[in-house]
């Protein structure tokens, strides 16, 4: 067992009974023998453990966007104990503070599910997140975990989107305004601040979309809106945007859309069959599962279409004609067709998609992945 684990084994709780945890044979094991493996040191405390949790991410899914985290000057003085919500990969050498997100990142400490976190009650002096809350299925269950761990006195410091476009990964669900981040994640405990960070004013939200934006149009249309003056850009965004989005994938569209449309029928058996799958819980929390990965793997099936789409635009702009033809994708609207479940009920319909969507990404992947050989040659 590492030095860092024995300093952490006498907070660490079992996420689904909050009981102690002791280690045997190389796993944590609950008292009511729940087990969790431990992963290049690592202690995996998520409920259902799938492979993003056990598995280290690819680089360009992990989030650093710091240096190194330290403890905001503010609160210093006070924390003996401190829990870094959603670390990423971000690098903490200060012995205070608990490095915890849901990717086994190199720099996490643990590995975990900020809706279930596994620590008793009133830990921590200070709980700090940043881009967090929007990347969490449930959100209001996080907070209310959030509370439960953080010591009376102890302050919670929580930086979520609002203006941002969809940025996802595992997820992203919510974007809060400045009322729903008071009211909803403030609650009944003390506001003693609220305002909006110099990193993210208005006009570094009004930048980023339209950088954004103008980087999902063709050169030749980007050149021309680059050139426009800002009523001219205006004018064409307000009266003319249908030409302008005429090469928007769908994924596209849902990064930068100002609101979204669903519409969902109710299947002839549904009570009966909610009833039957509420009265198994080990049934009930599969499928919520299962529900929960493959609406995201289909949002990661509309993100690597648009890939695909993407850099062979940008092979054929470089390239008059590219170095070798490369076979088109299904159509992205097939592909949906395809995979979707014939009974979101099913443990067997759900598992069925979730495979086909898996194998659908793994040939975009490798479509893109040509696409981009060609650019860069």
């Amino acid at each position: 067992m590492s030095k860092r684990l024995q300093e952490l084994l006498p907070l660490l709780r079992c996420p689904k009974t909050r009981t102690q945890l002791t280690i045997s044979n190389g796993a944590l094991i609950s008292e009511r023998g729940d087990k969790y493996p431990i992963i290049n040191e690592k202690p995996i405390l998520v409920r259902s453990p799938r492979e993003i949790h056990l598995e280290a991410p690819s680089p360009e899914h992990v989030s650093q966007n710091q240096a190194r985290y330290v403890v905001p000057e503010a609160y210093a003085h006070f924390v003996s104990c401190a829990l870094h919500l959603g670390s990423g990969n971000i690098p903490c050498n200060d012995p205070r503070v608990i490095s915890l997100d849901v990717l086994p990142c190199a720099n996490t400490d643990i590995v975990a599910e900020a809706e279930a976190l596994p620590f008793p009650d009133d830990v921590f002096d200070l709980v700090e997140s940043s881009a967090v809350f929007e990347h969490l299925v449930e959100p209001w269950q996080a907070i209310r975990e959030v509370k439960r761990v953080t010591r009376p006195g102890g302050v919670n410091y929580i930086d979520t989107a609002f203006l941002q476009s969809y940025h996802g990964f595992p997820n992203h669900y919510f974007n809060m305004t400045p009322l729903a981040a008071e009211s909803l994640l403030v609650d009944d405990f003390l506001l003693e601040a609220a305002y909006v960070p110099k990193s993210a004013t208005p006009a570094k939200a009004l930048a980023d979309l339209l950088e954004r934006f103008l980087s999902f149009l063709s050169r030749e249309q980007k050149t021309r809106i680059e050139n426009f003056s800002v009523c001219d850009l205006l004018a064409a965004l307000k009266t003319n945007s249908e030409e302008l989005l005429t090469e928007f994938s769908e994924y596209a569209q849902r990064s930068l859309a100002a609101s979204f449309v669903i519409s969902a029928r109710k299947p002839l058996n549904w009570r009966e069959k909610v009833e039957q799958i509420e009265a198994q819980p080990a049934l009930r929390e599969e499928c919520d599962r299962l529900r929960k990965e493959y609406y995201g793997l289909r949002m990661m099936l509309i993100l690597r279409h648009h890939e695909v789409k993407l850099y062979e635009r940008f092979a054929r702009e470089r390239h008059s004609t590219p170095a070798a033809p490369i076979e088109e994708p299904s159509l992205l609207a097939t592909l949906l067709s395809a995979c979707q479940p014939d009974d979101m009920l099913s443990k067997a319909a759900l598992r069925k998609a979730n495979d086909f969507l898996r194998c659908e990404e793994k040939t975009l992947c490798t479509l893109r992945d040509g696409w981009m050989r060609i650019y860069l040659a």
